[in-house]
């Protein structure tokens, strides 16, 4: 026994851990639960198999198992070991017995493993038993299940009967945790509209049953069980339903539901039905059942066509039944009555209540009912429908049939029209024509009698005889026709409850005088077209024709009124109306009339209309325009506080009237232009008080209007620098008058006071804000005059220190065009100032550099001078005066440049865009020689520089490779700043893609190609070759897209390897792209050799021309493989190979590219037939000429080595025969030798022959002989 143990740990769990076959558990891993269990499994064949322990034997104390076969479960736990397994599927765990014994698998003596149990192996690895969650106990080692039977071995207890066999899998543990009874499916019921179902069946008893996440537990007594399942889709639904036993799924069935769109009640097809207007019409609708059913139960809700209602007293509908639907006879169906028929809105709905008992009801039945309508006899023509829903719950589950039947209202309204008579070529007084219904809606059409047309038309309501502004009106070219329709197309109302038509009509002048004209005509449309209410008018033609007419006359004279005149009729009187207002009547005397227009028709356009009446009588009317203009009216100022002084007073009025505009007293005439405008300007002084700024207007035809504005002139002046300005020389004549002069705020009061604190005149600035006086000074004082202004609100300011020196005086130098501290436009600038009068100045910078020097005027001491100066230096400037008489002064004054505050830009990024992970420069542009600092996000500055004198500016800084950054620049330049927001996203990962060219593409040796693709922004992309060769290295930009240009080829199949190196160090890489050449094809050819010639024994080379990049395969007649070149770019192969000598050859060649081929077949080569040497040249008595080369020719076997020699064995030459056995050799003989020569051959097989000696003599001796 201690050679098993050995041999079972040095063989089983020794090599299992060096094969890396067994996994070590950690020394902290937590047990798993446990359960306890006697060691019983289910017999495959019936029956229980149990498994108990026998005596400990051997100084390990080893025991070894018994198994027993029982019946039943209880006399199997009866003889069985009870055990600690593990949860199943929980983890692997000793398995000890009560006396801390622990379970192994052991090599028994007999063919199988079987089970052991000893304290020695509760220390060791591999000694772990798992359970399944089907109930099989597996061992770590080994992976064999318990359960199974061997027959005992002699000389091992038990000795005799079964003991365990381990094998693969094993048997399940017995019990009810790991027994089940099969799960069975039922679909019980299915709710269409619901989009339910009821599951039912039977399972182990007590066990969990599951499907879509929903629990039930099955019957403890009789393991039936029943679940809903909810939220199917429409068409087929699998669930799988789970049975789970002791906390184990044990099986699963799928239970197919099918959901059908609509339900298995649906509407079935009924004929549209008229509905007779003033009557009762039965609507029907029908219902077809698709699936058996019982104790249906429901409501039915119906709603009856438009404009019409349910008949009252229908408290119960009988149903009919068939199989065919409409068109077939109907059975009474009385348990599908509807009953207890209740009315809603008015007669528009009703509800029914269904209940058919409990009688089955067919599948492919079809249920009608019958409605009773009744329609108005005012309906108009109108489509409409009987809509219904027939809803509720059966044996068969729910069902919802939602349909209608469509009806129509037969006949059309009639439609009155009434107008009045006119005269030939005159208009009627309004006509109109009236829909005889309550309610018609389309558009309506009319069409004039004939010899008419329409003058207007338009919409007006019933109830109060007012115009509908928004419906159109459309009339034909010839105006025979018009239509009025509402907002949209067929929205319009006509009938008692809404509106009709009112129309003029405009007889032709031709008019035959009393005529009635016909064929008027009125129809109103649906939207169908239908013709939903008509009728046809006429209109009569007066006797006489009236020769009224009327004109306005209007002068320019706007005192003069207006007057409307013309021809009338005799003793005719004209009466002339705006709108219903009377403005006058004239009588018509000797054939004219005059009215003048009151003035108190006002401003503004009218419409007069003139109508004439002779003895009572209505005899024509017309029309006239008066436009009297519009009213003045004041746009400006408007109401409120003005600030006083000059100000604008704008407004409207009618063209040429005159304007008058008065306020505070002032009055200002004007005249309104062309296009209705006017302006003046009026001064109003200030005041607290509101002033009227009134504008009248005197229109033609004498219409006076007037319009005021209320101001109050107290609003806050803008305060004006207040200013000494004369003398601007500075200087006075002693003891004469010198005038003084300057401006300030308009109104202010100027005190004007000298150093010594006195004031010497007091002065109000007028409208405008000058002011003046006129005083002596001197003899020779030098005064520093200062001009305080008060405004009305009491604000005040002072003037700058006005200096006044007396004639020829040394007065300081000054500089009058800048300030000390302020700045200069560079360039070319401009200095003025004062000085003592003919003074020498000059002006030199901090570095004494003469800026300029000039001389002050002699009279009044002024002086200028231009320098350059800039374009951002600041400068310090003294300016020295050196007077006539020698006395010198200073000034001094700093300038800095005059630079326009630019905002700040940053021109290297854009806001949210991706940048490059490293070293990063910003640039941008700002204002020159001012700050620029940069903050992030945290606030912590990340780089900061001074703008150049050029605007621009930059820094360098590190960013990346994963942060986003939120920076801040800010400029600050002087008291002023500005910032600018720039987001700065870092790369994001984006995996490796080639966009071109696509797999299968093929290049075009020669010509550049581009590949492309995207990759994280910034990442490193390189292509390499199979050989490990770097084909292209790129970057990829902001956007991630990367692209080479190169030239490949001119026959290379590139086997491309491409990979990302992204700035943070990530890589991916894309699959080996294979690059091929896009080569021409081109047929397979042999240009080497002739099919049929001789070949040269020994290395040949087979030559030709093909497709580029295809293969060339070559097999002889014995089907060898004699070569494969590969055709070139340049379209040629070519192929070394020994022949011969003596074989001949005839060869296959085939040539395959891309799955084409090109075959050559049968191409003979043969080896070199023996053949006797030939001496062709030369001839017989032929000699040599001395000193010329001779040429020696002949025949031999081609290929064949020709040797000469001499008869004493001296070589004379050396050839070879070509393919066609010939041979020549050239060589000068002589000069006097007679030669003795022997010819002989050896072929490239070793074969040899001679020709016949022969002598070669010089020409003369051998023409001698």
């Amino acid at each position: 026994m201690r050679r098993t143990i050995r041999r079972l740990l040095t063989g089983g769990v020794v090599a299992a851990l060096l094969a890396g076959g067994m996994t070590l558990p950690a020394s902290a891993a937590p047990a798993p639960t446990s359960f306890s269990s006697p060691l019983v499994f289910q017999n495959p064949t019936g029956g229980y198999i149990a498994y108990s322990p026998g005596p400990p034997v051997g100084d390990i104390e080893m025991r070894s198992f018994r198994a027993t076969t029982h019946a039943t479960y209880s006399q199997a736990a009866g003889s069985a070991v009870s055990v600690s397994l593990p949860d199943p599927g929980a983890g692997d765990a000793i398995v000890k017995l009560a006396g801390g014994e622990c379970l192994t698998t052991l090599d028994g003596a007999g063919p199988g493993r079987t089970l052991v149990a000893s304290k020695a192996y509760c220390g060791g690895y591999g000694y772990t038993w798992s359970v399944t969650r089907d109930g099989r106990v597996i061992s770590f080692f080994g992976s064999t299940g318990m359960g199974p039977t061997q027959p005992a071995q002699t000389g091992y207890w038990p000795f005799t009967g079964l003991r365990p066999l381990l094998s693969a899998g094993g048997y399940p543990l017995g019990g009810s945790r790991f027994e089940a009874d099969p799960l069975v499916v039922r679909v019980d019921r299915v709710n269409d509209i619901a989009r339910t179902a009821v599951l039912s069946g039977t399972a182990t008893k007590n066990a969990q049953v599951r499907a879509q996440g929903r629990t039930t537990t099955a019957d403890p007594t009789t393991g039936i069980w029943s679940l809903d399942v909810r939220d199917l889709a429409v068409g087929a639904n699998n669930i799988d339903v789970i049975q789970r036993v002791g906390g184990v799924d044990r099986d699963t069935q799928t239970a197919r539901i099918d959901i059908v769109d609509g339900g298995r009640v649906v509407p079935a097809p009924v004929s549209s039905v008229e509905l007779a207007r003033g009557g009762e019409t039965e609507v029907p609708f029908i219902v077809s059942n698709r699936a058996a059913r019982a104790n249906m139960t429901g409501v039915v809700e119906l709603t009856a066509p438009e404009g019409s209602t349910f008949t009252p007293g229908q408290t119960r509908v009988t149903a009919g039944v068939n199989t065919a639907g409409e068109g077939s006879a109907w059975t009474p169906l009385p348990r599908l009555d509807l009953t207890n028929g209740r009315v809603g809105d008015g007669g528009r709905t009703m509800t029914f209540d269904l209940a058919s008992g409990s009688g089955t009801l067919a599948a492919g039945q079809y249920y009608r009912y019958g409605l009773s309508v009744t329609t108005p006899a005012s309906s108009a023509p109108l489509e409409s429908s009987m809509s219904y829903v027939y809803r509720g719950d059966s044996s068969a589950g729910d069902y919802r049939a939602a349909g209608s039947t469509a009806t129509t209202v037969v006949g059309s309204a009639d439609i009155d029209t009434r107008v009045g008579a006119s005269t030939p070529g005159g208009t009627t007084d309004w006509g109109r024509s009236d829909v005889q219904a309550t309610e018609v809606q389309g558009a309506m059409t009319l069409t004039a009698p004939e010899s008419t047309r329409f003058a207007d038309a338009e919409a007006r309501r019933t109830s109060d005889d007012t115009a509908r502004d928004d419906h159109r009106v459309a009339y034909s070219n010839d105006r025979r026709t018009v239509t009025i329709d509402g907002p949209t197309d067929g929205s319009a109302l006509w009938g008692s409850a809404h509106q009709y038509a009112a129309f003029r009509l405009t007889l032709d002048a031709d008019s035959e005088p009393g005529a009635v004209l016909t064929g008027g005509e009125v129809a109103v449309r649906g939207a169908g077209g239908a013709t939903l209410a008509e009728g046809a008018f006429q209109v009569a033609v007066d006797e006489a024709v009236p020769t009224l007419t009327a004109e306005i006359t209007l002068l320019d004279d706007v005192t003069r009124p207006a007057t409307i005149g013309g021809v009338g009729d005799d003793g005719g009187t004209v009466t002339v109306r705006e709108g219903d207002a009377v403005l006058g009547e004239a009588r018509v005397v000797d054939g004219r009339w005059s009215l003048e227009i009151p003035v108190s028709i006002g401003p503004g356009r009218h419409t007069l209309t003139a109508s004439q009446s002779v003895d009572g009588r209505p005899f024509g009317s017309v029309e006239a325009a008066l436009d009297l203009g519009a009213a003045v009216d004041v746009v400006e100022p408007a109401n409120g506080k003005i600030v006083p002084g000059r100000t604008t007073v704008r407004g409207t009025g009618a063209p040429r009237a005159e304007i008058t505009v008065t306020a505070a007293g002032s009055t200002v005439d004007t005249t309104v232009t062309a296009d209705g405008a006017w302006e003046a300007r009026v001064e109003i002084r200030p005041g607290h008080t509101a002033v009227a700024v009134t504008a009248s207007q005197h229109a033609r035809g004498d219409i006076v209007t007037t319009d005021t504005a209320q101001v109050v002139p107290d609003a806050p002046q803008e305060l004006r620098e207040v200013v000494v300005t004369e003398p601007s020389s500075h200087f006075y004549t002693p003891l004469e008058g010198t005038t003084v002069e300057g401006t300030a705020t308009p109104y202010a009061t100027v005190d004007i006071r000298v150093q010594w604190g006195f004031t010497i005149a007091t002065v109000e600035a007028d409208v405008d804000g000058r002011w003046a006086f006129d005083r002596a000074f001197g003899p020779s004082a030098r005064y520093e005059l200062t001009a305080t202004q008060t405004l009305v609100d009491g604000r005040t300011s002072s003037s700058p220190v006005f200096e006044l020196y007396a004639d020829g005086s040394f007065v300081p130098v000054v500089v009058t065009s800048h300030e000390d501290g302020g700045t200069y436009v560079p360039g070319s600038v401009t200095f003025t100032g004062r000085a003592t009068q003919g003074a020498y100045i000059e002006a030199r910078n901090q570095y004494d550099r003469l800026l300029f020097s000039t001389r002050a005027s002699q009279v009044a001491g002024v002086w200028t001078a231009s320098t350059g100066l800039g374009p951002v230096a600041t400068y310090e400037i003294t300016v020295t005066q050196k007077a006539p008489d020698g006395t010198t002064g200073q000034t001094r004054l700093t300038l800095s440049p005059d630079l326009p505050f630019r905002d700040l830009a940053v021109t290297s990024h854009v806001d949210g865009e991706t940048y490059r992970p490293g070293p990063v420069l910003f640039t941008g542009t700002g204002t020159p020689t001012g700050r620029v600092v940069a903050t992030n996000q945290f606030g912590v500055v990340v780089g900061e520089t001074t703008i150049a004198t050029d605007g621009s500016w930059s820094f360098r800084r590190d960013l990346g490779p994963d942060a986003d950054y939120d920076l801040t620049f800010t400029q600050r330049f002087r008291d002023e700043e500005d910032s600018v927001r720039l987001r700065l996203l870092a790369p994001v990962w984006q995996p490796l893609a080639m966009t071109s060219p696509s797999i299968g593409d093929r290049y075009t040796p020669g010509e550049p190609t581009e590949f492309t693709g995207r990759a994280t922004p910034f990442s490193t992309i390189t292509a390499t070759t199979a050989l490990g060769g770097t084909l292209f290295s790129v970057e990829t930009g902001a956007d991630g897209v990367w692209r080479s240009t190169r030239v490949y080829g001119p026959d290379n199949v590139y086997r491309i390897d491409i990979a990302q190196v992204a700035r943070n160090g990530r890589t991916d890489s894309l699959d080996t792209f294979v690059w091929a050449p896009d080569l021409p094809w081109a047929p397979l050819a042999v240009t080497s050799h002739v099919s049929g010639e001789t070949y040269r024994p020994g290395e040949i080379e087979l030559r030709g021309t093909g497709a580029p990049g295809a293969v060339v395969e070559i097999t002889n007649q014995w089907g060898t493989l004699m070569g494969r070149p590969e055709v070139g770019g340049d379209g040629t192969w070519s192929m070394r190979r020994t022949l011969g000598p003596t074989a001949d050859y005839v060869l296959r060649l085939v040539m395959t590219k891309d799955g084409r081929q090109d075959e050559i077949a049968g191409f003979e080569l043969r080896s070199p037939r023996f053949s006797d040497i030939e001496l062709t040249a030369p001839s017989p008595g032929e000699g040599y000429i001395e000193g010329r080369d001779y040429t020696m020719t002949g025949r031999a076997t081609p290929f064949a080595t020709i040797r000469a020699t001499t008869s004493l064995g001296n070589p004379l030459f050396e050839t070879t025969a070509d393919r066609d056995g010939r041979w020549a050799h050239t060589r000068r003989f002589g000069p006097t030798h007679v030669y003795v020569i022997d010819l002989t051959q050896e072929t490239r097989a070793g074969e040899t022959g001679g020709y016949p000696r022969f002598t070669f003599a010089p020409a003369d001796e051998a023409g001698a002989s």
